[in-house]
């Protein structure tokens, strides 16, 4: 994926292989970040950071700083941060999240064997990010993430998970994304809290992965069985596949 970002002007610099331009833009406003990655053997001069005021606890300005995971002693917070190529490269990320921001991905030159992902680390939320993404990123206020590079593409996670259903709050549908360390028929179930069953999601046979977008996350409109809309409140919903089961809350607000 060789395209430069939508400015049309490059990102990198001499000795980089290749980045990620990340742009926060709401009413008008904008702030954005990059990130870059160089090779394996090589020096990165300081001059490739470049620091960033903190973030104010208030404001309605959309808000991007770096943080690098790997010098957890200053942690420091940097417009832009150039790493060494790795196998794992991870990247912490201060968000600032207001109404309708949008959050645009633009990578460039980004190798065919590398995939990002986009943690949310307070919903446990992965988003793959495939090219060019714009992203609405939900509940608004300081928020943080972390932009993981995986040289080799996705790996078979270690173990399965059910994960944070989004968006939550919900009206009227929601998506609820699952990891599978090995494959297994799956079934997703959702209960009201008097443990009625509401409705029944066969996902059929899946094998090991990750479930995390929408076109591949378990899918729930808000109806029951019987097609009606159900009301507002709490309700429970478990996965099982094979031999794992989990379990986890949801709040439909209408």
């Amino acid at each position: 994926q060789s395209l430069k970002p939508s400015t049309g002007t490059s990102i990198l610099r001499d000795g980089e292989l290749w980045g990620v331009r990340l742009t926060a833009t709401a009413g008008g406003r904008s702030d954005s970040a990059t990130v870059a990655v160089r090779d394996d053997n090589e020096t990165i001069p300081t001059i490739h950071d470049a620091s960033k005021p903190p973030m104010m606890p208030t404001g309605e300005r959309p808000y991007l700083a770096i943080r690098d995971a790997r010098d957890a002693s200053s942690d420091p917070l940097l417009e832009r941060k150039a790493m060494n190529s790795a196998s794992l490269i991870v990247w912490k990320i201060d968000m600032r999240v207001v109404p309708d921001m949008t959050l645009e991905v633009e990578p460039e030159s980004l190798p065919g064997d590398v995939a990002l992902f986009l943690d949310d680390l307070a919903s446990e939320r992965t988003i793959r990010l495939e090219g060019n993404e714009r992203l609405d990123l939900g509940s608004t206020g300081a928020r943080r993430f972390a932009l993981r590079a995986v040289r080799g593409g996705i790996t078979t996670p270690p173990s399965s998970r059910l994960l944070t259903n989004y968006p939550n709050p919900f009206n009227p549908e929601t998506w609820i994304p699952f990891e599978l360390s090995e494959g297994a028929e799956v079934t997703v179930r959702i209960y009201d809290l008097q443990g009625q069953v509401v409705k029944t999601l066969l996902l059929g046979q899946r094998s090991a992965g990750t479930y995390l977008r929408q076109e591949t996350a378990a899918y729930w409109d808000g109806r029951n069985e019987l097609g009606e809309s159900v009301a507002s409140g709490t309700y429970i919903y478990d996965i099982t596949a094979g031999s794992f089961r989990s379990s986890r809350k949801m709040v439909l607000l209408k």
